[in-house]
């Protein structure tokens, strides 16, 4: 991507507030936007006239909060707070709680064939056919020492820094244009329900009305109250975008609750996820 010169227009597109007297300037010209912080000045380069068509470039120190808000202005997109990965060409979304293994298990799975999207942030677009695509969003993989402790036969390395295609040390680049390089279509989503007290594995599919409840509470977006005032109406418009296409999902996809002791499980654990992914 080539830089943009934005001296013609400084004209905020919006005005971002943290902290009282703390503003953060929003500016898009074309197909660049820059971020103006206090003593800082953050580029975010598009490659094309629209998001539709994007490649975008972003340093790691405010990864999250560009790619939200400008994620945020697309259609028929979710973010969700899980861990997505691949096998095959099918797609794979885990959802749940904090320490309930999306991080551990996400490591793990790459062991058994599976390819890593994201473990945090799981970006779901909607396609005009009606099926889902899952977006990569790469980041460091981190995975808890009491795991790896516990199960060292399984070679896994604590806070160890992952790198993947689409990542360097300085910048990493996320991908919305067809046909989504290293992404895949959505086929399974799977809840991981981890606690001490499940004394065995169990799978169920959930009804659509719990599922539909579930996957609205592991939005990113429903957050807005995280958020800069002055972008809320951007997280509202999306949280629109977002209802719906977890509302689609539901219709199409069979939601599937995992119950497990991560502590005891965590070896057979990609077994019955592989079984999972292939059914239906």
């Amino acid at each position: 991507t080539q830089k943009q010169d934005l001296d013609e227009d400084k004209t905020p597109l919006k005005t971002l507030r943290r902290d009282p007297g703390d503003e953060i300037h929003w500016i898009r010209k074309d197909t660049v936007s820059v971020l103006n912080i206090p003593n800082r000045t953050v580029h975010l380069y598009i490659s094309g006239s629209c998001p539709a068509d994007a490649v975008a470039v972003i340093l790691f120190g405010v990864t999250g909060f560009l790619v939200h808000l400008e994620l945020s202005l697309m259609g028929d997109l979710a973010v969700f707070h899980g861990a997505s990965l691949y096998k095959d060409g099918r797609g794979l979304l885990l959802l749940g709680k904090t320490n309930s293994g999306k991080t551990s298990l996400s490591c793990l799975l790459t062991k058994y064939g599976f390819s890593y999207l994201s473990e945090e942030d799981s970006f779901i677009r909607m396609e005009s056919n009606g099926s889902f695509q899952i977006l990569p969003y790469p980041r460091r993989i981190r995975i808890t020492r009491d795991v790896m402790n516990l199960h060292p036969e399984l070679g896994l390395m604590a806070h160890e820094k992952t790198l993947v295609q689409s990542m360097d040390e300085e910048v990493f680049r996320i991908d919305l244009r067809e046909p989504f390089p290293e992404s895949a279509p959505l086929k399974k989503v799977i809840f991981l329900d981890n606690n001490i007290n499940h004394l065995s594995i169990y799978a169920d599919k959930m009804d659509k009305a719990e599922a539909f409840f579930s996957l609205l509470a592991s939005l990113e977006a429903a957050k807005i109250q995280e958020s800069p005032d002055t972008a809320r109406e951007d997280l509202i418009r999306h949280n629109r975008a977002a209802f719906d296409v977890s509302k689609s999902i539901i219709d199409s996809i069979a939601i599937t609750r995992l119950k497990y002791n991560i502590i005891r499980d965590f070896p057979v654990l990609p077994g019955i996820i592989l079984d999972i992914l292939k059914t239906g």
